[in-house]
């Protein structure tokens, strides 16, 4: 089978998820999936906890019943969390909470509060962000309709099952119209809803819902010639559209819809890391919230289901890498396991992961490079933390390198391109700083009628008109960055030029929990340390970057005109326009 022994979480060999000899759905669950049904039970092991602090328990609130999220808040996400992962629990006879009275009283006031929370169009909250939101109500609605499909056999036989049951069928019933005229706000929206669609379309079979779902298809999906999605966000969204788009071809029997599928999870291999994880750094989602890599777990149902489908070896290594590195986090997708029988199906042999190349991904502005035990990223086009550069190695972690100077409030460097000169990667960007002339007079008197230039306003401050008036002591400044491999890793060569005596300052900011050696501690600023010369290493598990060598000709850490300074432990290096230094890191 070429896939090896792993212990399951229950302790006893297992080998491989991939038990039977496929063909047809094998007719009890295997072993693999057994050890996550118990790996699933330790959710519910704290209930007493649970009940007591993650929960409120005011009977005369609105939101009895509803589970915390990790800021106190009622959230309608995490009781709907916590009610797919308890039933997952409660309908499985291998689970020791199977028909559990104790549980059940739970997710009876957890199912009570869904409907509490839902509004009169159908729709609910996300009380971080979106309110009266079709999507986050689409969110729920593809989760529930499992929980409803596990329950459906048992329901009468589990206590206070009945009500749970009619509580949830009533939450997706009320749903629907918003899925049908609802809207959305960003591009994997479409897809969610199309798969709250067909899940809603499995329980109640109308051509309404085949139509609705059609009109979002109709618009194309977004993703590029690399396989990347619109929101470019590797561990998140990229795994929430493929698990939509796979329901939405098999219950409204499209297959031509899985090859946008494919063509994402080829291009997430190449975004996978020496320590197991994959990359986020050229994410374009808003909310970033501090995480940069992900497990690879979050896709394991998409590359199970298309190993399965297409016999596909490479997938099929993929899901072996999942379970060998993160076969626990396997449980967030219990419910699509357990509603899937065909899944439960042995994997084709392996075929070796990439753990050797150059690739380009032209649509994305990304060259990734792994050389074995260690990668980078080298980035483009990146609007939200300034980074063009990042370095792994197993779990020492660079997380990103950026370029500042105080330069007319136009010194973060980023570039639009990356340009492949001989065997270097460069990135450049050219700006200008200017002051600017009185208004002609024919544009007079102007009063307090401003008119905003968006592109300057945040540089200039109150400055308005400006398409009439005179640029003057126009002063150019280029920064480049020329990126080569080396051996054992990668040497950087940075400069600043075109306006001299601009101050300039060069950020490695590291993953957070290792320890620097060769570094000064900044005087004032948590997890602020200065490479002044020679070369520092970072350590962390077992591994070490070493980078330099060191300069340092100014102590100023936070450049006016760039990007605040990242929360997570940065080595800076200093210096003034005209500015020429190499960086190496291995």
């Amino acid at each position: 089978m070429g896939a090896g022994v792993l212990l399951g979480p229950s302790g006893q060999a297992m080998a491989s998820i991939a038990e039977d000899d496929g063909g047809n759905p094998p007719e009890t669950k295997p072993h693999w999936l057994v050890d996550l049904i118990i790996a699933n039970d330790s959710r519910l092991d704290d209930l007493d906890q649970i009940k007591k602090y993650r929960r409120v328990n005011d009977a005369n609130s609105p939101d009895f019943g509803g589970i915390l999220d990790r800021y106190g808040l009622p959230q309608v996400n995490s009781t709907q969390s916590f009610i797919s992962g308890a039933m997952c629990a409660v309908t499985s006879p291998e689970s020791n909470y199977f028909k559990s009275k104790e549980v059940m009283q739970v997710v009876k006031d957890a199912s009570a509060c869904l409907l509490e929370a839902q509004h009169d169009d159908g729709t609910v909250d996300l009380l971080s962000h979106n309110f009266y939101s079709p999507p986050d109500t689409a969110f729920r609605v593809r989760s529930l309709v499992l929980v409803i499909k596990m329950m459906k056999p048992l329901y009468q036989e589990i206590p206070e099952g009945e009500e749970t049951y009619n509580n949830l069928e009533t939450f997706v019933r009320r749903a629907t119209g918003c899925l049908l005229d609802g809207g959305i706000h960003t591009p994997n929206h479409r897809w969610i809803m199309c798969d709250a669609l067909a899940r809603v379309y499995e329980l109640w079979p109308d051509e309404k819902y085949v139509e609705r779902a059609r009109q979002w298809l109709a618009e194309g999906v977004d993703i590029d010639e690399d396989g990347q999605y619109r929101e470019r966000d590797t561990v998140g969204y990229s795994p929430h559209a493929n698990r939509a788009l796979l329901t939405t071809a098999k219950i409204f029997n499209k297959p031509e819809i899985l090859e946008y599928v494919r063509q994402n999870l080829d291009m997430t291999l190449y975004y996978l890391i020496t320590n197991g994880q994959v990359v986020e750094e050229v994410s374009e989602r808003v909310e970033r919230d501090g995480r940069r890599m992900r497990p690879l777990a979050n896709q394991y149902v998409s590359y199970r289901h298309l190993a399965l489908l297409d016999n596909n070896g490479t997938y099929a290594a993929a899901c072996r890498h999942v379970e060998r590195h993160n076969f626990d986090q396997i449980r967030a997708n219990l419910d699509y396991l357990l509603d899937d029988p065909a899944l439960w199906n042995h994997l084709p042999e392996s075929e070796p992961l990439p753990r050797n190349y150059v690739r380009e991904f032209t649509g994305s502005g990304v060259v990734r490079v792994r050389r074995g035990h260690y990668d980078a990223s080298i980035i483009s086009r990146y609007t939200k933390q300034g980074i063009f550069f990042a370095f792994h190695k197993n779990e020492a972690i660079l997380w990103g390198m950026r370029l500042g100077s105080s330069f007319s409030g136009f010194g973060q460097f980023e570039s639009e391109n990356i340009v492949r000169d001989g065997d270097a990667w460069v990135l450049e960007r050219e700006v200008e700083g200017f002051y600017v002339q009185p208004v002609p007079e024919e544009h007079t008197p102007l009063g307090f009628d401003w008119d905003f230039d968006p592109e300057f306003y945040d540089t200039y401050g109150l400055m308005w008109h400006t398409e009439n008036r005179e640029r003057t002591r126009v002063h150019p400044f280029k920064q480049k960055a020329v990126i080569r491999e080396i051996d054992r890793g990668f040497e950087i060569e940075l400069s600043t030029t075109g306006t001299a005596n601009v101050p300039t300052a060069v950020e490695l900011v590291f993953k957070p929990g290792g320890r620097f050696t060769g570094v000064e501690k900044h005087e004032d600023l948590d997890d602020t340390y200065f490479l002044k010369e020679g070369y520092g290493r970072y350590h962390a598990g077992g591994d070490s970057i070493r980078f330099g060598p060191g300069t340092y000709l100014h102590s100023n850490t936070e450049l006016r005109g760039t990007l605040p300074r990242m929360e997570f432990p940065t080595v800076v290096l200093t210096g003034m326009s005209p500015f020429e230094h190499k960086i190496r890191i291995t």
